[in-house]
């Protein structure tokens, strides 16, 4: 029992300990703390949410699940609740629905990119678990996989847009057709699917690439060029994408800030195809650099690699 000093103790101080204490694994002392710090704030949410992760590691699933429904229950709208309470219901399939129903509601409204393609697997992984095999975008998705493994493109692009279908949220149905079209020359579908990828899943890697090579291949020069900017802004390391920008850079005649690119594109540890392209791409920027008139070049010559 705490003293009645203990008692007095301020309730910001009590969660700063409960929290140092939980990440140095003191989960006990940790759970102590959230508890006086409750019973000081027995309506604050966050700290239902935070409890509820201790008894987790404590081994007392029932608990937390009755503290994450507390945490709900006083803000409904805590996401960090939602989707720990939602893993709690994933562990069993009697709970499915209910783990999806809130990883949906936590979606709503989420604006973090990184959290927000988290819950989309979470919840694309669920639907795949709750619906027959053969209505379960996911098992569509793969099954389109397995028939470009076969060269069965017809039934790839089938199975794809079923998984779209069923999933209208899944963006890796969207790039994987996209793929298709743009191997059988149908660049207008292409960039559709790739455009509808990046505006659910703006990180996924190659993504932008793809839309700008199929912006490219339409004649969209600016738009193939933005393309690969932010393909390179959202995934720095990324070689093909700054190879991809050298590219449109060189059509431009900016060769400076196209031999910039292909040098960082080396830099990001290319594989040796893409590494090829870029050598060559480079030793042919540098004869068209040095055929420019010398009012033209705003950078210094650099080693070729």
């Amino acid at each position: 029992m705490p003293t009645l000093a203990q008692d007095d103790v301020d309730p910001q101080e009590l969660v700063g300990r409960a929290q140092r204490a939980f990440s140095e694994g003191s989960y006990r002392e940790s759970l102590d703390l959230y508890s006086r710090a409750l019973n000081k704030n027995p309506s604050q949410s966050s700290l239902y949410a935070e409890r509820g992760e201790v008894f987790e590691m404590l081994n007392q699933p029932q608990k937390a699940i009755d503290d994450y429904r507390k945490a709900l229950h006083f803000d409904p709208s805590n996401r960090d609740a939602m989707k720990r309470l939602a893993g709690m219901y994933e562990q069993k399939p009697a709970t499915f629905a209910e783990a999806l129903q809130l990883y949906r509601r936590a979606l709503n409204g989420e604006t973090n990119t990184e959290s927000k393609n988290q819950l989309l697997t979470s919840i694309a992984i669920l639907q795949n678990r709750l619906q027959p095999e053969d209505a379960s975008a996911v098992r569509c998705w793969h099954l389109g996989n397995q028939a470009v493994l076969r060269g069965d493109y017809t039934a790839a692009e089938s199975l794809y847009t079923k998984a779209i279908a069923l999933d209208p949220m899944m963006f890796q149905a969207y790039y994987s057709r996209g793929l298709l079209n743009s191997k059988a020359d149908r660049f207008a579908e292409a960039l559709g699917d790739f455009e509808q990828t990046v505006r659910i899943s703006p990180t996924l890697r190659g993504a932008y690439v793809q839309k700008g090579l199929a912006n490219l291949r339409l004649g969209n020069a600016e738009a193939a060029r933005r393309d690969f900017e932010e393909a390179a802004r959202v995934d720095p390391r990324d070689p093909n994408a700054l190879y991809h920008f050298a590219v449109v850079l060189e059509e431009r005649q900016d060769y400076d800030a196209a031999l910039e690119k292909c040098h960082e594109a080396l830099g990001r540890r290319p594989d040796h195809e893409l590494r090829k392209s870029i050598q060559e791409k480079i030793s042919r920027l540098e004869l068209r650099r040095r055929s420019q008139p010398a009012s033209k070049r705003t950078r210094h010559p650099r080693a070729l690699w």
